[in-house]
């Protein structure tokens, strides 16, 4: 009887996931992609997936995307299972396949292959403008552009989260500069985010905007709002980012955001609204496929196979 292949996955933090999870594909899932899961993991986030079958395993990885944690993770993967065969597949434009008598040959092999890739690391957090002319295809966006002049002469910031809730289907994140200070705080947010914490968006009126349970991405967010406010110029966006939540772990968000500054003599204040869309992926990284080179490394003959919503409002 053949022995089951059994897939693990180490993400870019070195953390374990399994293939067959169900929170793995909704946190991660690609939309465009032809590769399977794994595979896009691998190829797009940084991902190492590891087959194994019997005293066999294959490391998938591509080099230049693979971190300092997932490389001793595996390590520590590597030895308390002490495979008697290890066959590295990289996946990237040099796409090749090699096999290693050993883990200590396998992990060294790993690392010189990622220094000769010319490491880099993946964004959490990626946004790609689009044209101001695609506003339109948005009824909410579009709606907020032609009441603008409205919009603006609301001195008071709970009538005008009022109005534009209605515009938004809540949807939507006010906020503006704290007196005498440069950290813009949260003046208002909808409640129309099916996301894992509306609890923030609900009841952090008055905080720093950064102050989300992923502090980073509170950052990041922040200061995409300072970039318009200073640029004073609507903007529109595709966003794909990978938000750490306290429950769920990590987990990837995509939505396309349209971003309103305002500035005169008495006021400063920026509107935000977004909308999900798990159609955007900014990570797709349509590399080639060529077979490549495979290599013997090591001694070993092989036998048997081995096989080839959110925590945060989305601002």
């Amino acid at each position: 009887m053949r022995p089951q292949v059994r897939g693990i996955l180490i993400d870019d933090r070195g953390e374990f996931w399994s293939e067959a999870a169900p929170i793995l594909r909704m946190s991660f899932a690609p939309s465009r992609s032809s590769d399977g899961l794994a595979a896009y993991l691998v190829r797009n986030l940084g991902f190492c997936a590891i087959d194994a079958f019997g005293h066999s395993c294959q490391v998938r990885f591509r080099p230049d995307l693979t971190t300092a944690e997932t490389v001793e993770t595996v390590d520590r993967w590597l030895r308390s299972n002490k495979y008697e065969r290890i066959a590295l597949a990289t996946l990237g434009s040099d796409r090749h396949l090699e096999l290693c008598a050993s883990t200590d040959t396998a992990v060294a092999r790993i690392a010189e292959l990622i220094q000769a890739s010319g490491h880099r690391r993946c964004d959490n957090f990626i946004a790609r403008p689009r044209d101001l002319t695609t506003v339109d295809q948005y009824p909410a966006f579009a709606t907020l552009t032609e009441n603008w002049n409205l919009l603006t002469r609301q001195i008071n910031p709970a009538k005008l989260s009022r109005m534009v809730s209605q515009m938004t289907g809540g949807r939507f994140v006010v906020a503006a500069p704290e007196p005498g200070g440069e950290r813009l705080i949260l003046q208002g947010a909808g409640s129309g985010y099916k996301t894992l914490d509306r609890k923030w968006a609900l009841e952090a009126r008055g905080a720093p905007i950064e102050d989300q349970a992923d502090q980073s991405y509170g950052r990041w967010v922040a200061s995409g709002y300072e970039r318009v406010l200073k640029e004073g110029a609507p903007i529109i966006e595709d966003v794909d980012a990978i938000v750490a939540t306290p429950e769920y772990g990590r987990y990837r968000i995509r939505y396309t955001r349209y971003m309103l500054p305002y500035r005169d003599d008495e006021q400063t204040w920026l509107l935000s609204s977004s909308l999900l869309d798990d159609r955007i992926d900014l990570r797709l990284d349509r590399v080639s496929e060529n077979t490549g080179v495979t290599r013997m490394v090591g001694a070993a003959k092989p036998t048997g196979q081995v096989g080839e919503q959110m925590a945060v409002v989305h601002p």
